[in-house]
This record gives C-alpha cells, sequence and structure tokens, in this order.
C-alpha cells in the first residue's frame, strides 16, 4: 500500500474532520431540555438533519441514511479498497449472522439486515436461506457460511454461529491488515481482537462458562497470546487485572477489569475499550497522508453517531445530564 496515492484524499477527509460534532456542540445538545430539543441542536452542530423527523424516537433514520452515504462515497474514492473492507466487514458477518440465524431457527429478521455492506444482503441471503452455490459472494464470506453452519450443526447452539462467525470475521481482519502493510491499521485490528478476547473472557467468567467454551471462542490475531487468557481464567478478576496491568494497554485493563468486578456492567468496559480505540486513532492527526486518516475518519464518524445514538436514546428516556455526559465516549473531535 502506497501513502502517497492517499495524497488528494487525505486534504478531502481533513475537510470532513473540521464537520464532526465537536464538544461544544455535545454540551449544547445534552443541555437541551428534551428530545425535540437536543433534535434540533444537533442539526445546528452536525451534518446530520434531524428537521424532517416527524418524532425522536425515529432517530436512527438519519444515522443510519449519512453512514451510509459516508461509506459509500469514501468506497468509491479510496485508492485501495482494503481499509474499507476492514471497516466495512462486520456488517457482511452481521448479515450472516442474521441468515443463518433465520434459517435454523425459524426467524424472520428482515429488519435486522443492513445496506451499507461491501455485500449486497441479498447475496448473503440467497446463500445461506435458498442454499444456492454462495458465486456471488467473496470466498472468506463462503468459507465463512460453512465454518459457521458446521459449528452450529455440531451442538445445535446458536452461540456457536456468533463464536463461529466472530473467529472468522477475525482472521479475516487479521490478513486484510497484513495486506495493508502497515503499523497503524494492524495495530487497530490488534486492539479489536484483544478488547473481543478480553469481554469474552469476563463475560464466560460471568456466565459460568467452563475453560472449554473460552478455549473455542478465543481468537487469534491480537497482542495478547490467547494462552495467557486461558491460564488466568480461574482468577479473581483483582487477580486478573494485576496479571495484565501494563504489560499490553498500560492502565486500562486494570481499569476495566476492576470497574467489571464493582459494577459486573459491561457499558462501562465497551467505553473504556472504545476510548482506547479512539486515542489510537487520535494519532492520525499528525500523519500527512495514507490509509490512516482514512481509517480514523470513518472510525471518528461511526463515533459520531455512537454518541448521538447515546445522546437521543438519553433524551428520550428523559435521563439526567449528568448520567448521559458519563455514559458517552471521548470525542475524535
Amino acid at each position: 500500500m502506497n501513502n502517497t496515492d492517499y495524497t488528494s484524499i487525505t486534504g478531502y477527509l481533513r475537510v470532513l474532520e473540521k464537520r464532526l460534532l465537536q464538544t461544544d456542540g455535545i454540551e449544547r445538545v445534552i443541555d437541551a431540555p428534551n428530545a425535540i430539543d437536543a433534535a434540533k441542536a444537533l442539526s445546528q452542530s452536525s451534518e446530520y438533519d434531524f428537521s424532517a423527523l416527524v418524532k425522536p424516537e425515529d432517530y436512527e433514520l438519519v444515522l443510519s441514511s449519512e453512514l451510509k452515504k459516508t461509506y459509500k462515497s469514501l468506497y468509491n474514492l479510496a485508492p485501495d479498497k482494503t481499509v474499507m473492507d476492514i471497516i466495512l466487514a462486520k456488517y457482511d458477518y452481521h448479515n450472516l449472522k442474521t441468515a443463518l440465524k433465520s434459517k435454523y431457527l425459524g426467524k424472520n429478521d428482515a429488519l435486522l439486515y443492513v445496506d451499507y455492506t461491501l455485500t449486497p444482503p441479498e447475496y448473503i441471503q440467497e446463500a445461506v436461506i435458498s442454499g444456492a452455490k454462495p458465486e456471488k459472494l467473496p470466498e472468506h464470506l463462503a468459507q465463512a457460511i460453512v465454518f459457521a453452519e458446521a459449528a452450529y450443526l455440531a451442538g445445535e447452539n446458536p452461540q456457536n454461529i456468533d463464536i463461529a462467525l466472530d473467529t472468522h470475521m477475525f482472521g479475516h481482519l487479521s490478513e486484510q491488515a497484513k495486506l495493508c502493510e502497515n503499523d497503524f491499521i494492524a495495530e487497530y485490528v490488534k486492539l479489536l481482537i484483544d478488547f473481543y478476547n478480553v469481554k469474552l473472557m469476563l463475560r464466560a467468567k460471568n456466565m459460568d462458562k467452563d475453560l472449554k467454551f473460552l478455549k473455542n471462542a478465543l481468537c487469534d490475531g491480537g497482542k495478547i497470546n490467547p494462552q495467557d487468557l486461558i491460564s488466568n481464567f480461574e482468577k479473581e478478576p483483582a487477580a486478573l487485572a494485576d496479571a495484565f496491568h501494563y504489560k499490553y494497554f498500560g492502565t486500562i485493563m486494570k481499569t476495566a477489569v476492576e470497574n467489571f468486578e464493582k459494577t459486573g456492567n459491561f457499558s462501562s468496559l465497551e467505553k473504556l475499550f472504545d476510548n482506547c480505540l479512539i486515542e489510537h486513532v487520535k494519532k492520525s492527526k499528525y500523519i500527512s497522508f495514507g490509509p490512516e486518516v482514512l481509517l480514523s475518519y470513518i472510525f471518528s464518524k461511526e463515533n459520531e453517531a455512537r454518541q448521538i445514538r447515546i445522546i437521543m436514546t438519553c433524551k428520550i428516556n428523559n435521563i439526567r445530564p449528568e448520567v448521559l455526559r458519563e455514559r458517552l465516549r471521548d470525542n475524535y473531535a
């Protein structure tokens, strides 16, 4: 991957970065007295136009439309599609999960499919539900179907579909990161895998799963050797925190595990890990041009949508501003 190929698009992305929802704009939205006024404030402070909403509860339509437009535009502009694949793969695998559960559990989950993907959802539905040859699918998705179906049929447990596809997806992301030959992107993918594995381990402990479950579910490709998680699985959370303190992420692992031990709440864990990813992508602000800027802008756009989703959900449910602020992630802009 040649960084100089990104010279033109980097200038465009820097302009788009300035249009992201700023911290002072977030504060104005938080201080809005109700959901309707919050939507108006968002329209004034961001690229999102909520003015046409019939009711505030429909905010997701606006978010989805804006993200879809962003993905499509930048996919067309990207000099190399590998970075876009790393960003968008999660949606293809989400659609695979939806299709496989529909096939084996008889659920009609048509509304769960997302269409801002590299592969049209109907191709995935056709390959999974109709049993057609997956000729329209990329090779890695065709392999993922075989892998996930075998995992499900081995125990007829729907959870096996999720685990199999998560494992397959992270394997694919690792391969794509290698193709990029870019340390920043490689680090990003490793962080995704490590955070997935740590959350998986804590959930397994919380649900009284055994060591066999953990061994089958952990993903390779992160900084943390899965064997380290396996060997520490039986320890109490406090001992877990000490085992990984400073070894991989500085204080974040210790803070994350300690917070989970106190609250049993995965939302605080998610927030800490999201903030760590935000700190990583912020490093791209000091890069003149390259694929790092593309990945970081899309991540920041997704984070912006996540912030708005949290704000609107809290406003609709009359959550106090101080509680709302605690739930928000760090801001990229």
